[in-house]
């Protein structure tokens, strides 16, 4: 390790580009990584609801989601009433779920926006 770092700083005291430089990712490609659209997050058990009313109870998710085959568990966020994480047994039942449930309206209006959560 030390050798390669010393031939490159003596390289560059010649004038020379090193064939390889050490580089690091900047903040913004970081960050632009982290920002995959929603559509291309891999299917996995566990969906991630949003756009969702105040007004929305854990009761009334289950009874969205309750019906569907292999659900595991609906969780809220204390504090976040605009989103949710449900759970499935397998990828294939939470992959029928998204289908079936993404865009439900609610009675207020809103309509529920359902993706597969980020790993």
């Amino acid at each position: 390790m030390w050798e390669r770092k010393k031939a490159q700083q003596e390289a560059m005291a010649r004038g020379e580009v090193p064939s390889v430089l050490p580089t690091k990712r900047s903040s913004t490609a970081r960050t632009q990584a982290n920002q995959l659209p929603d559509e291309y997050v891999p299917p996995n058990r566990i969906l991630f609801l949003q756009q969702m009313p105040a007004t929305v109870t854990h009761e009334e998710l289950t009874r969205i989601f309750g019906h569907l085959p292999n659900l595991y568990q609906v969780r809220t966020i204390p504090g976040r009433t605009d989103i949710a994480f449900v759970e499935f047994h397998d990828i294939p039942s939470s992959v029928a779920a998204r289908e079936a449930t993404n865009g439900y309206a609610f009675p207020t209006g809103e309509h529920l926006k359902v993706s597969f959560a980020r790993a």
